[in-house]
């Protein structure tokens, strides 16, 4: 595992040995391919129809709002690193939140997430270690049909990229963006 800077100084994404990109490039790439989405929805269609929120939807909607909400993502994202630049808000701790109650109590190296739209419902998720204020180390996301992450498979793996990756850093001592620039 590597990590590869994306917004210099801000945000970083994880490269797993087995992948051959970063896990922001990734995410972005499937999550604009067609194919990709359609095998995608087809395969977890018992989790749509499950779901109070998106049962309501076709398979050509649902793909619709992955590819709007990434595309958004992606731009929203150049914004605020604009932002983080100059100063200026919002910028990447407006983005993020805590994962959870235990991680909201941390100071650094917690767990969070962020939506893929700041419109309701938001179906994408990208999960990180925050290192410092500002300064995000992108280590998965998922499309989340479901309420929790517990309740999906697929993004039971995310949360044991986060742990790992936190757990990562906490043995390497990495608790600023200097430290994270050193790790190799």
């Amino acid at each position: 595992m590597k990590l590869i800077s994306i917004f210099a100084n801000h945000i970083w994404s994880i490269k797993y040995d087995s992948d051959s990109d970063d896990v922001f490039t990734k995410l972005l790439d499937d999550w604009q391919n067609v194919e990709y989405l359609y095998n995608f929805f087809d395969y977890n269609w018992n989790l749509v129809i499950k779901s109070d929120i998106w049962k309501k939807y076709t398979k050509k909607d649902l793909i619709m709002c992955v590819r709007e909400e990434a595309k958004y993502m992606q731009s929203y994202f150049l914004k605020l690193y604009k932002n983080s630049q100059t100063g200026n808000r919002p910028d990447f701790d407006k983005l993020f939140t805590s994962l959870g109650a235990e991680d909201a109590k941390l100071y650094n190296l917690y767990r969070c997430k962020a939506y893929g739209s700041i419109s309701k419902p938001a179906i994408l998720r990208l999960y990180a270690i925050q290192v410092e204020t500002n300064a995000y180390v992108i280590t998965g996301g998922g499309i989340k049909l479901t309420k929790t992450m517990n309740e999906c498979k697929y993004l039971e793996n995310e949360i044991e990229h986060l742990n790992q990756v936190q757990k990562w850093f906490k043995n390497e001592g990495i608790e600023s963006k200097l430290e994270l620039k050193e790790l190799k």
